[in-house]
């Protein structure tokens, strides 16, 4: 008996709709002989006894392989296409079923009129919660490999196919078997649609053939939202292999789709990570990253002589942007600077910055990467007018300090900050900073995270406490105007606390204000000042001496990573008193420090120095604590994290250096001083001298 159709039917575990689905196939009215073939891959309930039951009654009709270990989907219908001896074929899952009992005859009678189609597909009613849809809405039509963008892809259940197999397809996909990641990209509809329109044209038909099951326990449907985006664009990265890179741009866009979704939400994990990386690497390749107007080049511009948060943010930047494979230059101080130490030995460009420096003299187009407090009158002209901007905004009084540093009136900083945020050319190093920036203006701001992230360490603080007859707190940072008055606050509250044991106050950093500490007004503390820090030094020091960390910014990062019990202290302008402080872990949306007068906008939980002091040296929770804060920044400030954030805010922003040049956003350009008679130019020369002198010394930025 010669037979036109082959129906493959991959079987697990289907017992309960099995009899549904063969009396569906059975009931077909063809004037043609099909032949089902079942592929059971070793289910432990009734489904084997059930389809032979039905071979007793249909053994010419009806055939049974059976595989000897559970090999899963893509082996199992391999096997399956490997059988195909007939004309046309396709799949019906146990679990779905046909409806219209001409299916088999109308998909035949239109391939045997077009010869050069490979498949012809109807609709199908989607079934889930007892709820029915139709699955596509939209009219017949014909499609192309050649116009992907076109392309239908109907569900399985109503699609049969032209017999097209080669054996440079079957080689393909046994390597893919192998590999259960691959599995998952060439088992389903997508890549039998798309394999099948490579061979010859489409047909979809709106005419309702199946029922497609929804099985929320299936293999695509038990997948969270993040894991079916992660397979998708896996799959669609697969095809560009596959096909050879034909329609590589039709795959790009695609998988692209998915990649936007998971960068919004601000999802990481490892395997997207490849996956971006792998997707970068083709999208540059064809030039699909300019036809989406995403530059290939970046410049860091911040000249800083400083250490803290904001530089190395940028550092870490740039190097895992380098890492991923994109020329990455930083523009810095042409002297000894924490960058110039960081980035030396990696892939970074560093170029020297200087007074005069007016043009970035490099054909390509940049995305320049800026302090919104650098939007006045230096930032470098880019030779490439294609170039975009982008500003972070890191610090509550951002729009204030920008709106001095740039002689602006209100108006013209509210229309910078206005233009600026239309072309989402801002992104915001906390909620801090976003609610600062948000007082300002009456308009809603685009909301977009780019948190400080910390590198990990090895280095892992002593679970124990460090000595039970001391009580060890720290403080890490810049010990300038701004950060005082949080360390005398927490000198208040440690001078408050009852206690018989010996108080140490460990105090890593410099600044111009160390005199301010009031150390000497509690003589009962022994202040400890360690001077600067870095790198590991900072972090053993830290492990070691360290039971209770207090501080605010990227210290806390350093210090939570080292699993030390880390709370965030308040910080103020001048002198306050506060009792109030947050463990890191109770912070929200990547907040890393709050001012004062912005305390009550955030509802964190608070506690008390004296409270988490007991919980540490009374409540023997200093591993517990320390687990928590380290857990915090792992979940919310890991490096791989905020590179994911960072490319969401490049990908779907910018503004034109032209135009922000062109409409004079800021009212006028560094001009270089003009010398005049001997007089001028020594003044010139003393006020360089001062400066550069009062830089080293941290007392000015």
């Amino acid at each position: 008996m010669n037979n036109l159709v082959s129906v493959l039917c991959p079987n697990y575990n289907n017992e309960q709709f099995l009899k549904r689905c063969i009396d569906s196939i059975l009931n077909q009215k063809t004037s043609f002989n099909y032949k089902i073939i079942f592929i059971d891959d070793c289910s432990n309930d009734n489904s084997v006894q059930i389809i032979k039951s039905y071979m007793k009654n249909n053994p010419q009709k009806i055939q049974l392989l059976q595989n000897k270990t559970n090999c899963k989907l893509l082996p199992t219908i391999l096997r399956g296409y490997k059988q195909i001896k007939t004309k046309y074929w396709t799949v019906l899952d146990p679990d779905d079923y046909w409806i219209n009992e001409n299916f088999l005859q109308d998909a035949v009678d239109f391939l045997e009129r077009h010869k050069d189609f490979s498949v012809y597909m109807g609709n199908t009613y989607i079934v889930k919660n007892d709820q029915q849809k139709l699955n596509i809405s939209f009219e017949s039509k014909d499609f192309s490999f050649d116009k992907l963008d076109n392309i239908v892809y109907g569900h399985t259940s109503a699609t049969l196919f032209r017999n097209f197999f080669s054996s440079d397809d079957f080689k393909k996909l046994d390597v893919a078997a192998q590999s259960p990641e691959k599995q998952a990209c060439f088992r389903g509809d997508t890549f039998r649609n798309i394999l099948a329109v490579s061979k010859g044209n489409g047909h979809f038909e709106q005419k309702v053939y199946s029922v497609y099951n929804y099985n929320q326990q299936g293999i695509w449907s038990k997948l969270s939202p993040e894991q079916q985006e992660i397979m998708g664009i896996r799959a669609y990265l697969e095809y560009i292999k596959y096909f050879e890179k034909k329609n590589v741009e039709f795959f790009l866009k695609q998988s692209y789709r998915g990649i936007q979704k998971l960068l919004a939400s601000a999802f990481y994990s490892s395997e997207f990570e490849k996956l971006l990386k792998t997707w970068l690497q083709y999208a540059r390749e064809t030039k699909y990253l300019n036809k989406l107007g995403i530059l290939e080049n970046f410049c860091f511009f911040y000249p800083s002589r400083n250490i803290g948060g904001y530089q190395y943010l940028f550092i870490n930047l740039a190097k895992n942007l380098a890492n991923l494979g994109f020329d990455v230059s930083y523009i810095d101080y042409p002297e000894k600077t924490l960058a110039r130490q960081e980035l030396k030995t990696t892939k970074v460009k560093l170029l020297d910055y200087s007074e005069d420096m007016t043009l970035i003299d490099d054909d390509k187009a940049f995305n320049v990467i800026v302090p919104i407090t650098r939007a006045y009158n230096n930032i470098p002209k880019f030779k490439n007018l294609s170039s975009k901007l982008y500003f972070f905004v890191a610090h509550h009084k951002s729009f204030e300090w920008t709106k001095n540093l740039s002689k602006l009136d209100q108006q013209s900083m509210y229309d910078l900050i206005n233009t600026l945020n239309i072309n989402k050319a801002m992104c915001y190093m906390d909620s801090n900073s976003f609610i600062g920036m948000q007082q300002y203006v009456s308009f809603p701001l685009y909301k977009c995270y780019v948190p400080i992230a910390c590198e990990s360490t090895t280095t892992i603080s002593n679970p124990c406490i460090i000595n039970n007859s001391e009580i060890n707190i720290g403080w890490l940072g810049r010990l300038d105007a701004d950060k005082i008055n949080s360390i005398n606050n927490i000198l208040k509250n440690y001078h408050q606390y009852k206690t018989n044991k010996k108080k140490k106050y460990h105090i890593i950093g410099q600044g111009s204000a160390i005199n301010a500490i009031k150390a000497d007004e509690y003589p009962e503390i022994e202040v400890i000042f360690t001077g600067p820090m870095v790198g590991k030094a900072r972090d053993e020091y830290m492990s070691k001496n360290i039971d209770l960390f207090i501080g605010e910014g990227t210290a806390l990062l350093n210090a939570a990573s080292l699993c030390i019990p880390t709370l965030n202290g308040i910080n103020c302008m001048y002198p306050f008193d506060e009792k109030k402080f947050i463990w890191i872990f109770n912070l929200k949306e990547y907040l890393l420090g709050c001012h004062k007068e912005q305390f009550h906008l955030f509802n964190n939980k608070t506690t008390s120095l004296a409270v988490a002091l007991d919980d540490i040296y009374k409540n023997n929770k200093k591993e517990f604590l320390g687990k928590l804060s380290q857990k915090h920044i792992t979940d919310n400030h890991s490096m791989n994290k905020t590179t994911i954030m960072f490319t969401n805010f490049i990908f779907n922003g910018g503004f034109s250096i032209k135009d922000y040049f062109n409409k004079k956003l800021i009212p006028f350009q560094r001009k270089r001083v003009k010398m005049g008679g001997g007089i001028q130019k020594l003044q010139y020369k003393i006020w360089k001298h001062l400066d550069k002198k009062l830089r080293k010394k941290g007392i000015i930025q």
